[in-house]
């Protein structure tokens, strides 16, 4: 009918058969896939819109008025104009954020004296734009850390332990970086807070194939670390479990989408769209990078707020004595 819409290209996408087999597991809500949850719909049409409105970056102050800035700069002087940003008067998150978006457009800059043509290898559209951008949301933030390297995640093992499948080499799926926080529990510090995966593309066309292949690999990734997570902190209440997140990077071509895998149930996991965007790849696109920005802010804010919380969390689970209803719950999430 009219009103059903093509799907968007270069976003995480799953078949037919793949979205059956998830089913009865997963509820999604993102641009191309719907469970048909209406509390979730609503959650993801307020998502977009706030992203659409910049939400996150016009709750930190200072940081339209940088955008503005740098986006009226002179392309010889803009170095120049970014890096005299007046910030000290901001408060230190808006701070962070200005720096953030200040190395981010430097090397956005630096990519502009010759950008790269559009052409089919693999690895250069996340090596030049999405690993600089994230490099600096973690250096800059010092909530997360990341690593870059493509291999399959500690809590992936575990869990394939605990169903008895020890051929790791068989079927798995490699991340091609992950980003975790610091951890107040030594046997929880492969908890994975991001899971970044790119599916094999360049700049001239999407290869379908892996787009689909690495959706799957990021619902398995993030599912893995809530269940290791669980696995890590039995005895803490259902509820309190059901505010941890893994955040998910999914990067084909220049097209960045963010999600986010919950428990919100005992019998479902919940994957969800928080934003998405397209980096700019020459200088007349300077313009959108707001939207980059703004899911950056989300990840800057989320990552704050998850930060203070497993800090608490894990002082109050040294010491809590399981045996309530919620822990029951809890156990069978896990």
């Amino acid at each position: 009918p009219p009103s059903k819409l093509p799907e968007s290209p270069y976003r995480p996408k799953l078949t037919k058969i793949d979205q059956g087999a998830f089913e009865d597991h997963v509820k999604f809500a993102t641009s191309c896939t719907t469970s048909g949850d209406a509390s979730l719909d609503a959650e993801l049409k307020e998502n977009l819109n706030n992203h659409r409105n910049l939400s996150h970056l016009k709750s930190m102050e200072g940081c339209l008025q940088f955008i503005h800035t740098a986006t009226s700069a002179n392309f010889d002087r803009f170095p120049a104009t970014i890096w005299t940003y007046d910030t000290s008067k901001l408060p230190r998150s808006s701070k962070s954020m200005v720096s953030i978006m200040q190395y981010i457009l430097t090397n956005y800059h630096k990519h502009c004296l010759c950008p790269s043509p559009l052409n089919s290898h693999e690895r250069t559209p996340f090596i030049e734009l999405l690993v600089p951008a994230l490099s600096a949301f973690g250096k800059v933030t010092k909530l997360v850390s990341f690593q870059w390297c493509e291999k399959e995640s500690l809590a992936n093992k575990f869990v394939k332990m605990k169903e008895q499948d020890y051929n790791f080499k068989a079927g798995s799926r490699f991340m091609d970086a992950w980003l975790t926080r610091p951890s107040m529990n030594p046997s929880n510090s492969d908890f994975v807070s991001l899971a970044i995966s790119f599916a094999l593309s360049g700049l001239a066309e999407e290869n379908t194939a892996h787009t689909i292949d690495d959706s799957i690999k990021l619902l398995e990734c993030s599912t893995a670390s809530l269940r290791l997570l669980a696995a890590s902190w039995k005895n803490a209440r259902y509820d309190t479990f059901k505010k941890s997140k893994v955040f998910c990077l999914h990067f084909v071509t220049n097209k960045v989408t963010l999600t986010a895998t919950e428990a919100r149930s005992p019998n479902h996991w919940t994957h969800i769209e928080p934003a998405s965007c397209t980096i700019p790849l020459n200088w007349a696109g300077i313009f959108g990078f707001g939207s980059f920005f703004n899911l950056l802010a989300i990840l800057f804010v989320s990552s704050a707020i998850l930060l203070i919380y497993f800090t608490v969390a894990h002082s109050v689970f040294k010491y809590h004595i399981g045996g309530s209803e919620g822990d029951a719950s809890f156990a069978k999430a896990a």
